[in-house]
């Protein structure tokens, strides 16, 4: 009994000995199989961790906002159904765009969805509604603005300048300043300067500040004129002419008559002597009112 006994041991562990080497053969093929393939199985891993990836970005950032759109859509529909706007539940809202210009600005052009309308500056558009009902398609609006421009225009009268030129013509856009330096020619005055219909004077310099409108100006020139007074000290003798007015610039001769018993002492004209030959002078080249006085004895 004892010898079967110890038979049956040894024959048990022999058993075992040969599960454990098939086991040991078992693991060794398979990590040599991994070793072998390790490259292919990342590559099947990471594809696997694509895939799945992909589904979840495009749930997330496709399906889903769709849904989100879809039912907002829905429930917009049902309001308008529940209001029993029909169209509306089925096509789409009103819309009405208000196109302002700014300050100074007017529409000049609009094109709504293709189709072009012109507008100038006497039109004076400066607001425009544009309405789109029931929308169940895109549509294209685009709108062109342009700058208020006004005309400064008048006439220039002879023997003078407005900024250098013998004509008004100035074209500006909305709020500009435009000044006027107005010159007389030599011997000239300004003498006056008419704006829209009322007189500013016979200034030499005028501006228009803020400009919001057009305007006429007209301008006008004369000769500058001089008086000259001539009187003597002694009745009997004379001097000629004794009071005259001429143009700026002009000569003007005098002539003296002594009366018997008499003779000239000296001539002064605006507080200064002048020279006298044969009892006659000469104011030349006058720019201003003379006041001569003959001295006699």
């Amino acid at each position: 009994e004892i010898e079967m006994a110890t038979e049956k041991e040894a024959h048990k562990a022999e058993e075992n000995k040969h599960a454990l080497e098939d086991m040991n053969e078992a693991l060794s093929n398979s990590e040599q199989f991994n070793e072998k393939n390790q490259n292919t199985l990342l590559i099947a891993l990471a594809a696997v961790i694509v895939v799945v990836g992909g589904i979840l970005l495009y749930n997330n950032k496709v399906v889903l906002p769709k849904e989100q759109k879809a039912a907002e859509m829905i429930f917009v529909g049902e309001q308008y159904f529940a209001a029993d706007s029909l169209d509306k539940a089925l096509y789409g809202d009103d819309v009405d765009y208000e196109i302002v210009a700014n300050q100074g600005w007017y529409i000049a052009q609009t094109v709504i969805d293709g189709v072009t309308t012109n507008y100038t500056q006497a039109d004076d558009v400066v607001t425009l509604t544009v309405s789109f009902t029931a929308i169940d398609t895109n549509h294209e609006v685009s709108v062109l603005f342009d700058q208020f421009m006004y005309n400064i225009t008048g006439t220039v009268g002879a023997n003078g300048t407005v900024n250098g030129e013998t004509t008004i013509n100035a074209t500006l856009p909305y709020g500009s300043n435009y000044g006027m330096t107005i010159t007389p020619a030599d011997n000239y005055q300004v003498a006056d300067v008419v704006v829209d219909g009322a007189s500013v004077g016979a200034v030499n310099f005028y501006e228009f500040i803020n400009i919001t409108a057009d305007h006429i100006v007209n301008v006008t020139f004369e000769a500058t004129m001089y008086t000259l007074t001539a009187t003597s000290n002694t009745e009997g003798c004379t001097i000629t002419p004794a009071t005259t007015t001429v143009q700026a610039g002009s000569d003007v001769n005098y002539t003296l008559t002594v009366a018997n018993g008499y003779h000239l002492e000296n001539v002064i004209a605006n507080g200064q002597e002048v020279a006298v030959t044969n009892n006659a002078f000469t104011i030349s080249n006058v720019q201003s009112d003379y006041t001569i006085f003959a001295n006699f004895a």
